[in-house]
C-alpha cells in the first residue's frame, strides 16, 4: 500500500505556498538585518559543501563581501559555497 494520491492542483498549491513562505522569510530576513546592511548579507538558495555533502538552505546569513572577497555563512561546519 502506497502513499495517498493527491490531485495535481494540490500539489500546484502546496508549492504556491511553499514558494511564498521562502519569500516572506528572505523578505523578513532583509528587513531585521537591514540595519547591519554592511555587516551582513542576506543571500537566498546559496549551494554550500559540507563534510557531509551538499546542502541547499532557503536564505543564508554571511559576513558583508568587501573588495569582492565572498565571506563565511555565519555558522560551523560549513567550508565552500558556490
Amino acid at each position: 500500500m502506497g502513499l495517498p494520491r493527491t490531485k495535481a492542483s494540490e500539489e500546484v498549491q502546496a508549492e504556491n505556498i511553499a514558494s511564498y513562505n521562502h519569500a516572506k522569510l528572505v523578505c523578513r530576513l532583509g528587513k531585521s538585518f537591514g540595519r547591519y546592511d554592511t555587516q551582513y548579507d542576506i543571500l537566498p538558495e546559496l549551494e554550500f559543501e559540507l563534510s557531509h555533502g551538499r546542502a541547499k538552505p532557503g536564505g543564508t546569513v554571511t559576513g558583508a563581501a568587501t573588495g569582492g572577497l565572498r565571506k563565511p555563512p555565519l555558522f560551523p561546519g560549513c567550508s565552500t559555497w558556490t
